[in-house]
């Protein structure tokens, strides 16, 4: 069995979930995640993180991890892949 909910904390002390409403928040936090390898000294530069959505961001470029944003919504578009949506009735 697991730990009490007053217990359990996903969050260290120090960090906390932030709702992102705008596209001026959203840029706001990619670029800090971006830079934060750059920050710690693990690489020089954000396109040199190997798990970076970095550049991806700036040319569409496909890497270790796949991004959802306008260039692989577009890649969909050309290739004739239209999303199905199932709703799932409960009960």
């Amino acid at each position: 069995m697991g730990h009490p909910r007053a217990e359990f904390h996903f969050w260290q002390k120090r960090y906390y979930d932030f709702n992102v409403w705008s596209e001026d928040r959203f840029a706001e936090k990619l670029a800090y995640i971006h830079a934060n390898p750059v920050s710690r000294g693990l690489v020089e530069h954000p396109e040199d993180w190997p798990w970076s959505s970095f550049r991806h961001y700036i040319s569409g470029v496909e890497g270790v991890v796949e991004i959802e944003s306008q260039w692989t919504a577009r890649r969909r578009e050309q290739l004739g892949i239209v999303p199905e949506i199932v709703i799932r009735k409960s009960g």
